[in-house]
């Protein structure tokens, strides 16, 4: 079976570094392609199971592999779920790969199971892609945010936790084109996943989240779920510019270079010099 076009001549240095006081070998690889592609670029590799790489099969990778099927496209971003993987083209269209046990490849099928990239209909002009572990956000040219996939814990934002197995607007959150324009506020620029909630930003520099909230992801002051988008009050006038999700924890940029950290931090990934949850 034709795995697409493999990258080849590896040639490795190990590094010796130093820092802090610790000694570690770091392995440099320069990766040389000596095959002439067509149009494209997106290289994937890793973990194959359940066909999320896009090369026909579930077979592992250790070094990249151009993915024919797309290589016609220009794929300028990606975002990668935990079992599935979405790719934006330049032109605004959506394909996606993997395991859809959710819903979360957006083919209107359920249990369904990808191991080439397929196009998912009902989405055009999409600005940019974001994934949770089970879920799909995309986010439109014209500020409108769809989502799809697994449901629990309220994180599609659509007041429920049922799964969505094709892309549907999250209405919480769109009003028409031209009020968004007129009052400049609630116009979306920004969206990112964790793996159980999704959080965000508007043209305004409001932040909004929902989802799962029980180590306080969400910033509402409290550690319980949210079904719909709610305004994340705390952050109001912060003009956030920025924003960033881990597993169960949530970054926020604002202007002046102000950095927010909130949600799960029992490894210190707020990075607040302790191990304390905040909400």
């Amino acid at each position: 079976m034709d795995q697409g076009v493999n990258v080849t001549d590896y040639r490795c240095e190990q590094v010796n570094e130093e820092c802090e006081g610790f000694a570690y070998k770091a392995e440099m690889r320069k990766i040389r392609e000596e095959s002439v592609l067509a149009d494209s670029f997106l290289f994937t590799w890793g973990d194959g199971h359940d066909g999320k790489l896009g090369h026909q099969s579930e077979e592992s990778l250790f070094v990249p592999y151009n993915v024919t099927i797309l290589q016609r496209l220009r794929i300028k971003s990606c975002a990668l779920g935990r079992k599935h993987s979405l790719f934006l083209s330049a032109e605004g269209t959506v394909f996606a790969c993997g395991n859809g046990q959710y819903g979360q490849l957006g083919t209107g099928s359920a249990l369904d199971f990808r191991s080439t990239p397929v196009h998912v209909q009902g989405l055009q002009k999409v600005r940019q892609l974001a994934a949770g572990d089970y879920h799909s956000i995309a986010l439109l040219e014209g500020g409108a945010l769809y989502s799809w996939g697994s449901g629990s814990w309220g994180k599609l934002g659509l007041a429920t936790d049922s799964n969505v197995t094709a892309p549907r607007v999250i209405a919480a959150l769109t009003t028409s084109i031209v009020e968004q324009v007129r009052k400049r506020r609630r116009w979306l620029v920004e969206v990112a996943c964790g793996s159980h909630h999704t959080v965000c930003s508007t043209f305004a520099g409001d932040v909004w989240s929902w989802g799962k909230g029980l180590r306080g992801q969400l910033g509402h002051g409290a550690m319980h779920e949210e079904y719909s988008p709610r305004l994340v009050s705390r952050l109001r006038k912060q003009q956030a510019f920025k924003i960033s999700c881990g597993r169960d924890h949530t970054l926020v940029l604002c202007n002046g270079g102000i950095l927010y950290s909130f949600g799960a931090n029992g490894e210190g990934e707020l990075g607040l010099g302790d191990s304390l949850d905040r909400s």
